[in-house]
């Protein structure tokens, strides 16, 4: 190998190595984990081909777009948004709505001057959103909803059977395959 296969080499894997960085930061900043942050999930009707899309901050913004409190967030007639916050909860914005959007730790507050919203806020997060219809304001209320029952069981019981079919399954072929007769030992 020469000098400049070798160098040409250490240069790929320099370049590869730093693109690894700069895309695992990107992402971790877009992760909903941080409470002063959050990620818009935009779903609708594609236009012209391209995705569906809403504005933040007076730029189109599309699915996976992180934003901070202070954000103003609009959307078309053809398009609805979900904002992940991360611990605080989440927000569904309806089509032809305008809301901007404040966060703390343990509050999610704002204006909402257009359209309508569904907030659903975690346990011992107070929702502060004001709505301004007609020159008069009233607050938006929580759509969370008290549930009783317990998700994460429902979410263990297919992986139960399946690990028990797979159990029960090795075991028959285990038992099928060793009922031979012929035995071969080694000559000693």
């Amino acid at each position: 190998m020469n000098i400049y296969s070798r160098l040409f080499r250490n240069l790929l894997v320099a370049t590869l190595n730093f693109t690894l960085l700069v895309t695992t930061s990107m992402v971790a900043l877009a992760a909903p984990g941080n409470e002063l942050s959050g990620e818009i999930i935009v779903s609708g009707a594609m236009v012209d081909g391209a995705n569906p899309s809403v504005t933040l901050n007076g730029e189109n913004a599309v699915s996976g777009r992180t934003f901070f409190s202070g954000a103003v967030i609009e959307t078309p007639a053809n398009s609805t948004a979900t904002l992940n916050l991360g611990k605080l909860g989440q927000i569904h914005v309806s089509p032809n709505s305008t809301l901007s959007l404040t966060l703390t730790e343990n509050n999610i507050g704002g204006k909402l001057t257009a359209g309508n919203i569904q907030v659903f806020n975690n346990d011992g997060v107070a929702i502060n959103i004001e709505k301004i219809e007609n020159g008069e304001s009233s607050v938006v209320p929580s759509a969370r909803k008290d549930d009783d029952d317990d998700d994460k069981a429902k979410k263990i019981v297919p992986i139960v059977l399946l690990v028990g079919v797979g159990v029960v399954a090795t075991f028959w072929i285990l038992s099928v395959g060793t009922k031979t007769t012929n035995v071969a030992s080694p000559v000693r």
